[in-house]
């Protein structure tokens, strides 16, 4: 206790909340930046299209077999010249490129172990849209995360908080 009669582990709690909240803040927010800069177009590829187990398309296997033309895939192909996930026309794609980020901090809130990052993309309304029958949910391909990706997004976080971390005497960081 000091001399108004609070604890030292509620003074550190104070100062997490004034202090080191911001920052944390501000790594969310830079690990939001990250994904929305190099791993947002990796999801319209082949390759991550197979690393994060995309529900399959229709006639994905058929190329040039008879009956392809006739798939999903085929006339994907036949319109718009290309096979690639989560993508038909590119309107949803292009429309990636908006993105608005929410991000708060569990230190800020005093909630919990972790914050949240949410990244919203209001224009890419081709991922709310799902085929009746259909099991691919385009909008939980889009958002998964491989764990190569969240080792990047965790590096990032970390990286951006350790040298403000360091700023706070011991006896603080025990505490935060």
């Amino acid at each position: 206790m000091n001399a108004n009669g609070s604890s030292v582990a509620a003074d550190a709690s104070q100062i997490a909340r004034e202090q080191i909240g911001p920052q944390i803040t501000s790594a969310y927010e830079k690990a939001a930046q990250k994904f929305h800069d190099e791993m947002r177009l990796k999801r319209f590829t082949h390759q991550h299209a197979r690393d994060a187990g995309y529900a399959p398309r229709r006639g994905a296997e058929m190329e040039g077999e008879k009956g392809f033309s006739q798939t999903y895939t085929g006339k994907k192909l036949r319109r718009h010249g290309h096979t690639l996930p989560l993508v038909y026309s590119g309107e949803t794609k292009a429309a990636t490129e908006h993105v608005r980020v929410d991000v708060v901090s569990a230190v800020v809130t005093g909630e919990g172990e972790a914050g949240t990052v949410r990244l919203e993309y209001p224009k890419a309304i081709g991922f709310r849209r799902r085929p009746t029958g259909s099991d691919v949910n385009m909008l939980e391909e889009f958002t998964k995360l491989l764990a190569t990706e969240e080792r990047e997004l965790a590096d990032v976080i970390d990286d951006s908080i350790k040298p403000q971390h360091q700023m706070f005497p011991r006896s603080y960081r025990r505490n935060v």
